[in-house]
């Protein structure tokens, strides 16, 4: 397990061909202090960009980690009945589902600790693209 703390996001990559960003906790609104953990295929890097892709099936963690609701359940079944979703990358998937509850119900990873708190160092420069990357052509 690799864990890297972004500007905003606590990042865990695990299964092969999949990533878990979690994000948490959240800051306001209807969503405030509930943890966000996103299945995602790896970024991509490309000369202007990284570009993600997203499983659909994402859960939301209440902040004290005593109830979660799964997001998009509905956009991934659809998503698997047109078989953007086959039966490898479901597998990865709920093995992914598997492994986030399991941090969850034992505190460990991310949840191990109270992040609520955690706020950027102000100091901490804004990430700008190298120069002349937003000129480069788009690539597939």
């Amino acid at each position: 397990m690799k864990l890297s703390a972004g500007r905003d996001a606590l990042d865990e990559r695990g299964q092969p061909g999949l990533a878990e960003q979690v994000r948490g906790p959240l800051g306001t609104g209807r969503r405030s202090g509930r943890w966000y953990v996103n299945f995602e295929r790896p970024h991509r890097r490309t000369p202007s960009a990284s570009t993600p892709s997203t499983w659909f099936l994402d859960p939301i963690v209440e902040p004290s980690l005593s109830a979660y609701t799964w997001k998009d359940k509905h956009e991934y079944a659809h998503a698997r009945r047109l078989g953007l979703i086959d039966d490898t990358l479901h597998a990865h998937v709920e093995a992914a589902r598997q492994h986030v509850l399991a941090l969850i119900g034992g505190r460990e990873g991310p949840f191990a600790q109270d992040w609520s708190r955690w706020r950027r160092d102000p100091r901490w420069p804004a990430p700008h693209p190298p120069p002349g990357a937003m000129d480069a052509p788009a690539q597939a």
